[in-house]
């Protein structure tokens, strides 16, 4: 048993060499890297996706997905490998950002018309095994072993990170999308905590800013959270200036300056990655609409009633509370529902002022009904966390861990709290991004899969913030060790005179 504490006390000085640290690393990796291949692929190529075999080719594949998303992106990606898109897809690009269509067209192409499932499936399981062995990068070098084993093993064995991730999820934008949020964040993180120069880090902040305008492309929510947490973080940045420059501490303004300059890369990198769509939207997908989808599908549906949502087949709106609007304002949704019948939207619609007009009066009756719109969107939120994803909300099959998630979440915006009294820039962002995808999601409707990017950067907040007791541990392990054993001098008596110790 001695021999056991011994070795506990030296194993984190064993591993704090280079090698040892880089060893560690690739383990990480390659054991990452099997395990999600042999959950995503149990029986290899043999193995069904959408209840057909990974192989399936696309012509076959899309009449199984029907009207999905992962149908939609696919049946659009098989028109942009002729460079066009037919009149039937364009509502995809009208509708959601162009990144998923564009990387399945790609897949498709370099396959040589391949179903695209096995590449997708190999690079979100590299992409996973990627944001495990960052995190083990920020993790080592604290002393997080323990704390990286817990955590890996909490991410890899949970069914929210994989059911929608690496497998039902595996053509939509959510497990592309969880995966690279959760390496930006990861990488947000480091950046601000890794040792500081003189001069601004403009690239490195440049790269993050291309991966939040990455997620933007992929995944709309990102479209809409980044800049709101930019401009809060703007915001905040700009009281701060304000109060330094009244106290007069400009040398204090002046150390700091660096620090703007490089959230400002940031930002500037966004915008400038977005604008090119954003443009090609208001000029020809939707003329006269400067925004990043046409908005009609999003806003359309929460006026509508929950008859009418069954009547088009849209049952899964109403059960993660689409309608919302009808339920706090009812007699202001009979109204609106004549506008909405009238265009037909948001399926087929075609009015571009439905975008405006729908969001705006969602957006007035939640500022008139407070209570009952908070109330509202928590009873599905917790609904949400509690169910799997791809299983509907509502359906409570995932307590266990979805419990746990939503502690750990809770957890986590306690924790970036903290860290922003403390004035850390980057808590105060990623407590707005997270803050910015609830309001989205509180907005429009819920599935459970829209709730997964919020646990997985939760975790890593968190796991970041745990391993400072970990270190601890392991710092009062090596202080017993090194002091020096404690005489006894009845002990060394007894030795002397070969007698025992009584």
């Amino acid at each position: 048993m001695s021999a056991l504490v011994e070795n506990a006390r030296l194993w984190p000085s064993t591993l704090s060499s280079r090698r040892a640290r880089i060893l560690i690393v690739v383990v990480t990796f390659v054991l990452s890297l099997v395990y999600e291949l042999w959950r995503a692929l149990p029986l290899g190529l043999d193995t069904q996706f959408f209840g057909v075999p990974a192989t399936t080719s696309v012509p076959k594949l899309l009449p199984i997905l029907g009207g999905s998303d992962a149908g939609s992106y696919l049946g659009a990606a098989q028109d942009l490998q002729d460079g066009s898109i037919s009149s039937k897809n364009i509502w995809v690009l009208n509708l959601w950002p162009p990144g998923m269509p564009y990387l399945l067209a790609t897949m498709i192409k370099l396959g040589g018309g391949a179903s695209p499932v096995i590449f997708m499936v190999v690079l979100l399981c590299v992409l996973w095994s990627i944001v495990l062995t960052t995190l083990a990068v920020l993790l080592i070098p604290r002393g997080g072993y323990i704390t990286l084993v817990v955590f890996a093993l909490f991410w890899l064995v949970s069914p929210i990170f994989t059911a929608w991730t690496i497998q039902g999820g595996v053509l939509g934008s959510d497990g592309l999308a969880t995966a690279l949020g959760t390496l930006v964040a990861i990488g947000l993180i480091w950046a601000t905590s890794a040792p500081q120069g003189e001069r601004p880090r403009w690239i490195l902040y440049g790269v993050l800013g291309l991966g939040f305008a990455a997620l933007a492309y992929i995944r709309v929510v990102w479209f809409y959270a980044v800049p709101a947490a930019l401009v809060g973080l703007a915001i905040l940045a700009a009281a701060r200036i304000i109060v330094l420059l009244i106290r007069k501490r400009r040398v204090q303004l002046v150390n700091e300056r660096r620090k703007y300059i490089e959230w400002a890369a940031l930002a500037a990198t966004f915008i400038a990655l977005c604008i090119p769509w954003t443009v090609y939207g208001a000029t020809t997908l939707h003329p006269g609409v400067i925004s990043w989808s046409q908005g009609d599908y999003q806003w359309g549906q929460e006026w509508m009633s929950d008859s009418h949502l069954d009547s088009i087949g849209a049952g899964f709106l109403k059960s993660g509370g689409a309608n919302w609007p009808c339920n706090i304002a009812p007699t202001q949704c009979a109204v609106l529902a004549k506008h909405e019948l009238a265009t037909a939207a948001p399926y087929g619609g075609q009015a571009p002022y439905t975008f405006t007009f729908f969001e705006h009066a969602s957006i007035k009756a939640a500022a008139q009904n407070p209570v009952a719109f908070v109330a509202n969107r928590s009873g599905f939120t917790i609904g949400a966390w509690l169910s799997s994803p791809g299983a509907g909300v509502g359906t409570f099959d995932n307590v266990g861990f979805g419990v746990l998630s939503l502690v750990a979440f809770l957890a986590a915006l306690a924790v970036l709290i903290w860290q922003s009294i403390e004035q850390r820039a980057v808590s105060v962002f990623l407590f707005l991004i997270l803050g910015a995808n609830i309001g989205v999601v509180w907005l429009t409707h819920f599935e459970t899969r829209y709730l997964v990017p919020l646990q997985t950067i939760s975790l890593v907040v968190l796991a970041l913030a745990i391993v400072r007791f970990e270190r601890g541990l392991w710092s009062k392990l090596q202080s017993r060790r090194s002091l020096p054993q404690a005489r006894n001098p009845i002990r060394e008596s007894a030795k002397k005179a070969d007698l025992p110790a009584g």
